[in-house]
């Protein structure tokens, strides 16, 4: 299945690839050039590798309650702590995500949420890898409300885009209301995705730097007994 939110792209690029195969069909068979008859079939394979950068596998989300998932595919670039892009005095702990252009760029929902802002910053375009990627990229955060065990706490997905990514596609809106799981986006042509969950012992990160995950099945975070 492909991503709805890349239909604009993958529709007009295979459209450009069959009529691109059909002229070099019918000129080969009208002027019998065989390398043109040749070529056909390749300008159709030409599109198979953009249209999987759009891909959209199923997914199985764990069941437990107390599991925060990631919300992209990549690696984990980096864990630190580091202020909140809506409130600056307010600290959280960050995962920071690296995704390639080889990996399905669809962005889910974290955990069960109901979403309370998101905030549009235009900015630079370096590699996603770099450091300068997460404090200088355009970049587009959404601000959630989660709850375990009758207390609420503040969750943030930051998609960055990256020096091929130009687009970045979010469906969150205020008041809106995903499950874990749930998809609300996706970052086009190699990006970074970050999750923000509140600074404690009371929120156990189970991934490291180096670990490959996956958007809605990997768990990233394990949500500790809250004491009143």
């Amino acid at each position: 299945m492909l991503a709805k939110y890349g239909r604009r792209e993958w529709m007009s690029s295979g459209i450009m690839c069959g009529f691109l195969a059909l002229i070099l069909f019918w000129f080969g068979i009208k002027y019998n050039l065989n390398i043109l008859l040749t070529l056909s079939p390749i300008a159709i394979f030409l599109w198979i590798p953009f249209a999987l950068f759009f891909r959209d596998p199923p997914r199985k989300i764990p069941n437990q309650a107390d599991a925060i998932v990631s919300p992209a595919d990549g690696v984990v670039k980096d864990i630190s702590i580091e202020a909140s892009p809506f409130t600056p005095s307010e600290k959280f702990q960050r995962i920071g995500i690296f995704l390639s252009v080889l990996d399905v760029h669809i962005n889910r929902m974290p955990f069960d949420v109901v979403v309370k802002d998101s905030l549009y910053k235009r900015g630079s375009f370096h590699d996603a890898r770099s450091e300068h990627a997460t404090t200088k990229n355009e970049s587009n955060s959404v601000l959630c409300e989660a709850e375990y065990q009758e207390k609420r706490f503040p969750i943030i997905i930051r998609q960055i885009s990256g020096a091929i990514a130009r687009r970045i596609v979010s469906e969150a809106k205020l008041g809106d209301k995903f499950k874990k799981g749930d998809k609300f986006g996706m970052i086009k042509f190699g990006s970074r995705t970050e999750l923000y969950i509140p600074e404690g012992n009371e929120f156990d990160i189970s991934v490291k730097v180096g670990d490959k995950v996956f958007a809605g099945s990997t768990i990233m975070v394990k949500i500790k007994g809250r004491q009143n």
